[in-house]
C-alpha cells in the first residue's frame, strides 16, 4: 500500500466538516486575542489525537527581518453604519459579516455627509466628511485622516454582490498615532446604491460605529506537530489566521494539514507507515509568525532542507473558476521536493480514462507556475530553503464574507 493510500483510509470527511466549521467560527485576525485562541484549538485537537505539538508564541511587537517588521495587537467587539438620508438602511454591520469592520480598525462614532473619492487623490477633498472609497491601501486611510475625513467606508469593485470585501490596516507599531478614525466595509452594491444618489446631486448622509482597540501585548502562537526524528527537517505550512467565517483562505489549508496529522499519526500508531525524516506541520499566522518562527528555527541550530505551502487548496473549481496552481522555488532553490509533490499531486487527483485509450487525465484544472510571492513559501525563499506552494487561483470570492464552506 502506498502512502497515499494509507492515508486516505484514515480521512473521514464528516471530521473535516467539523474541523472547518470549528476552526473557521474563530476571527482569526492577526494581532487579535481570537487568533491565540484559534492557535489554542488547533494544538488541542492535535493533542486530542496524540501528536507531539509544541507552541511557539511570539510577540508581534519584535523584529523579524527581512520579511516581517512588528505590528500592533488589537480587538474588535462590534461595528455598524448606516445610511440616514436620503432614506434609512444599513450599510456595513459586523453582525451580518466578521469582514464588515476593517482590520485594525480605531474606535469611534462618526456621522457626517458622504464624499465619494474614486482614488486615491481625490481622498483629500474629503474634509469633515465620510470618505466612501473602492482605491484601498494604508495610504489612503492615512490621507483620509490628514485630510479631516470623519469616518472612511471602503468597497471592491470586483467583490460578489453582497458580499463584505476583506480589509485591513495593519499598522506598525509607529503608525498608530495615525489610527484615528473609524473604517468600515461596504457591499458593492450598497455602495454603487449610495454612489447612485450622489451622481444625482443628493446628499447622502450616513453615522456608525466601531468598538475595538489595541493591544499591548499580542502573539504570533505557531503551532509545530513533530514526526520523525534527526536533521534536516521538511515543513508543511498553513498560515491559520484572516477573517471568521472564511474559509478557503486558510481554513480549507489549516484543515488539510490537521486532517494529514491525524491521518498520519493514525498510520504509524497502526503500523502502517513509517517516517523516516523529520516531518514538521506547521501552523502559522501568515509571514508575521512564519517569520519569526523560522528565525527560531535557525537559530536554535535546526536545519530545513525543504517546506510546502498549503495557502487555499480547498476549492469546487466549477464554482470559483480557480485551478490548482503548484508554485515553484525560483530556479536558485530548485530541488527534488518539487518534483516530487508534482508527482504525488498527479497521482492524488481524481482522473477518468481518455475516449479510446487506457490513457487517464486529471479531471482537476492542475497548472505549474514558476515562482510568485504573496504567501508563507515567501519567508523560506527568503532564508535560501526551497518552497513550493499548493494554491488555487484565481478565486472570484477571495477575501470577501462569501467565501464560505459552499
Amino acid at each position: 500500500m502506498g502512502a497515499l493510500s494509507a492515508l486516505a483510509h484514515y480521512f473521514s470527511r464528516r471530521e473535516v466538516e467539523l474541523l472547518v466549521e470549528e476552526l473557521s467560527s474563530y476571527h482569526r485576525i492577526q494581532g487579535s486575542p481570537y487568533l491565540e485562541e484559534a492557535g489554542r484549538y488547533i494544538r488541542d485537537r492535535l493533542a486530542d489525537w496524540g501528536v507531539e505539538v509544541e507552541v511557539y508564541d511570539l510577540p508581534y511587537s519584535s523584529e523579524a527581518p527581512p520579511t516581517s517588521a512588528p505590528i500592533a495587537g488589537w480587538f474588535v467587539e462590534d461595528g455598524y453604519a448606516e445610511v440616514v438620508k436620503p432614506k434609512r438602511g444599513v450599510v456595513s454591520s459586523l453582525r451580518e459579516a466578521w469582514t464588515a469592520v476593517v482590520a485594525h480598525s480605531p474606535p469611534g462614532e462618526f456621522e457626517g455627509r458622504v464624499c465619494y473619492a474614486p482614488t486615491y487623490s481625490h481622498v483629500q477633498s474629503c474634509a469633515d466628511r465620510v470618505v466612501l472609497t473602492p482605491d484601498w491601501g494604508l495610504g489612503t486611510y492615512i490621507r483620509a485622516v490628514e485630510s479631516g475625513a470623519r469616518a472612511v467606508l471602503v468597497f471592491r469593485r470586483n467583490a460578489p454582490r453582497g458580499a463584505y470585501p476583506y480589509f485591513g490596516l495593519f499598522p506598525l507599531i509607529p503608525e498608530l498615532k495615525y489610527m484615528r478614525i473609524p473604517a468600515l466595509t461596504v457591499p458593492r452594491d450598497v455602495a454603487e446604491e449610495v454612489v447612485g444618489y450622489l451622481e444625482k446631486g443628493e446628499e447622502v448622509v450616513v453615522r456608525g460605529f466601531v468598538r475595538s482597540g489595541y493591544r499591548d501585548v499580542a502573539y504570533a502562537r505557531v503551532v509545530e506537530a513533530r514526526f520523525g526524528r534527526g536533521d534536516g527537517e521538511f515543513h508543511l505550512v498553513a498560515h491559520y489566521c484572516h477573517p471568521g467565517a472564511t474559509v478557503n483562505d486558510n481554513v480549507s489549508g489549516s484543515v488539510a494539514l490537521l486532517a494529514a496529522a491525524k491521518a498520519l499519526s493514525v498510520a504509524i500508531g497502526g503500523g502502517k507507515l513509517k517516517v523516516y525524516l523529520p516531518l514538521r506541520f506547521v501552523w502559522v499566522p501568515e509571514h508575521h509568525g512564519t517569520a519569526r518562527y523560522l528565525r527560531k528555527v535557525l537559530e536554535e541550530g535546526r536545519t530545513v532542507r525543504g517546506a510546502i505551502n498549503l495557502d487555499m487548496v480547498g476549492e469546487r473549481q466549477c464554482r470559483t473558476g480557480s485551478a490548482l496552481n503548484l508554485v515553484r522555488p525560483p530556479i536558485v532553490l530548485l530541488s527534488r521536493l518539487e518534483a516530487s509533490l508534482y508527482a504525488k499531486t498527479l497521482e492524488a487527483l481524481p482522473k477518468a480514462g481518455t475516449f479510446s485509450s487506457p490513457a487517464e487525465v486529471p479531471l482537476a484544472r492542475f497548472s505549474v507556475v514558476n515562482y510568485e510571492s504573496g504567501s508563507d513559501h515567501d519567508v523560506y525563499v527568503a532564508m535560501g530553503i526551497p518552497a513550493v506552494m499548493l494554491n488555487q487561483w484565481p478565486d472570484k470570492y477571495y477575501h470577501t464574507s462569501a467565501d464560505t464552506i459552499d
